[in-house]
């Protein structure tokens, strides 16, 4: 039975992992749309931010979980 708890915690590991390489890449997006220079994408910007923050957060949570 041991061998079973180990595998579903590898499992659950490398989901957590997945997740996290997830919204690291949301973040690097994010963060790009946050320094782009046009007018035209200052709605975008302002989402960006909070979704920057949100996705942050919830990546300390997923590292915080190994």
């Amino acid at each position: 039975m041991l061998w079973f708890i180990d595998a579903r915690a590898e499992l659950d590991k490398g989901v957590r992992q997945d997740e996290a390489r997830r919204v690291r890449a949301v973040i690097a997006e994010l963060e790009r749309n946050l320094t782009a220079a046009s007018a035209q994408i200052q709605q975008l910007r302002q989402d960006a931010g909070h979704e920057l923050r949100n996705s942050k957060f919830r990546l300390d949570r997923l590292e915080a979980m190994r």
